[in-house]
């Protein structure tokens, strides 16, 4: 099919996507080596979703003027599910003992934990696999928590991240300067990932990247006990 010049315009729109490495990431004694972005506002933050609803908006109208409508019906769903998370991704600054409260006080049985930063590559690879993990196990009282390493002052951007991704479970951030929260939390590299059973008690972690299906055996494990 020939694509006309307003088709052509609405599809010049670009995706930006993350560049990963490989390997586990490990903390250095200048820490990571990412540049910290400009200050953002407050410990609870919510993104503006006008850049979101125009490409959106932009890509329905390329397909009505294609006349799939049932592609446009995605579209609206896929935004609509979007623009709620605009209102759902909060990040709580944590250390361990906060982390262990806090899993005593929620229902649940068993408590997966992902720490992960922005600047470390495989975290940003391998996160899918843990919003997977929710999706998988949710319902059999699976609990999923994702604490982030990043500074304070990356909330903006450690949000965005989750949004992108409709991360819809609970989501943390480092209370402590980043040595001592490596130190705090016992974890030597990142990705990392804990297991703690309701009391907040450590039951198993895994350290470095792991492949979906042992991410998956891991958890299948202790919920099956």
């Amino acid at each position: 099919m020939m694509m006309t010049n307003q088709t052509a315009a609405f599809m010049s729109f670009v995706l930006i996507a993350f560049s990963l490495v490989l390997g586990g990431c490990r903390l250095d004694s200048t820490g990571p080596s990412k540049p910290l972005p400009p200050d953002a506002s407050q410990s609870t933050n919510t993104l503006n979703g006008d850049h979101d609803a125009t490409v959106v908006d932009s890509e329905i109208a390329v397909e009505l003027a294609e006349g799939k409508s049932d592609e446009v019906a995605k579209l609206q769903d896929r935004f609509a599910r979007k623009n709620e998370l605009h209102h759902q991704v909060h990040l709580i600054e944590t250390d361990h003992l906060e982390l262990k409260d806090w899993i005593s006080q929620q229902p649940g049985e068993l408590f997966f934990v992902d720490f992960w930063a922005t600047w470390c590559g495989p975290c940003v690879k391998h996160f899918p696999l843990t919003v997977q993990l929710h999706e998988r196990h949710h319902d059999r009282g699976l609990v999923v928590i994702s604490v982030s390493l990043d500074e304070i002052e990356e909330q903006a951007e450690v949000v965005e991240f989750l949004q992108s991704h409709q991360a819809t479970f609970a989501h943390m951030i480092r209370r402590l300067k980043i040595g001592d929260a490596f130190e705090d939390f016992s974890i030597s590299q990142l990705p990392h990932y804990r297991l703690y059973d309701k009391s907040g008690t450590i039951v198993a972690e895994l350290s470095g990247e792991q492949p979906a299906e042992a991410l998956d055996l891991f958890i299948r494990q202790h919920l099956d006990r």
